[in-house]
C-alpha cells in the first residue's frame, strides 16, 4: 500500500509540475512587451504647438471616447484640425502600433497599405522606414504617411478640400508637411510627456 500511495504521489507531482509549466508557457511572462503608443488626446497639444492651427480630437464612427485605444500599444483615432491660416481644414486619421521589435515595426511600415502616388520623401535620421503618398479624389487630396521608429509603427491619413485656386501641389505640400510633424510626434512621444 506505501508503494502505491508513494507512486500517485509522485504521478499527481508530475502532472501538477506538467500543468504548472503549462500555464506558465501559456503567460510568457519573460517576453518582450509591446511599446506604449500615445493616443490623439495624448498629440492634440503637441500638434497644435508643432504646426499651429487648432487641433482636437474627433469622434470616430460614432464612438464618443476620445481615445479609442485598444490597449497601451495601440491607438486607433481621428483628429480634426484647421491650420493657422484656415485655408486647409480636415481629418487625420491615425493608426499606431507598438512593436516587440524594431524589425516588425520597420516591417508593417514598408509594407502596409499606402494608397494614391508616392511622395518623394527622406527618410529622416533615426527611423527605420518611411513612406509617403498622396491621391486626389474630386477636389479634395488624402495624403499618408507610413513610418516606423524604435519599437513604433504609424499610418496617418490627412484628408482635406482643395480651395479654390489652390494649386494641387500646394495642397499636397501642406498636407505631407503636416503629417511628417505628427509622424513624428507620433513615434517619438514619451509615455510621461
Amino acid at each position: 500500500m506505501t508503494q502505491t500511495r508513494l507512486s500517485a504521489i509522485a504521478g499527481f507531482s508530475i502532472l501538477a509540475l506538467i500543468v504548472a509549466g503549462a500555464a506558465l508557457w501559456q503567460l510568457n511572462p519573460f517576453r518582450d512587451q509591446p511599446a506604449w503608443v500615445p493616443t490623439c488626446s495624448d498629440l492634440a497639444a503637441p500638434m497644435q504647438a508643432a504646426a499651429g492651427g487648432a487641433w482636437a480630437t474627433a469622434d470616430r464612427a460614432g464612438r464618443d471616447d476620445d481615445s479609442h485605444r485598444a490597449s497601451d500599444s495601440s491607438a486607433l483615432c481621428d483628429l480634426a484640425f484647421t491650420s493657422a491660416d484656415q485655408r486647409f481644414s480636415g481629418t487625420v486619421s491615425v493608426r499606431i502600433s507598438g512593436m516587440t521589435d524594431d524589425d516588425e515595426a520597420r516591417r508593417e511600415a514598408q509594407t502596409g497599405d499606402c494608397p494614391g502616388s508616392a511622395w518623394p520623401a527622406a527618410v529622416p535620421a533615426g527611423y527605420a522606414a518611411l513612406r509617403a503618398c498622396n491621391a486626389l479624389v474630386g477636389e479634395r487630396i488624402s495624403s499618408s504617411i507610413r513610418a516606423a521608429k524604435g519599437q513604433r509603427s504609424l499610418s496617418v491619413t490627412l484628408r482635406t478640400s482643395i480651395p479654390a485656386g489652390s494649386p494641387v501641389e500646394d495642397v499636397a505640400g501642406f498636407a505631407q508637411g503636416t503629417l511628417a510633424k505628427l509622424a513624428d510626434l507620433g513615434l517619438t512621444l514619451p509615455e510621461n510627456g
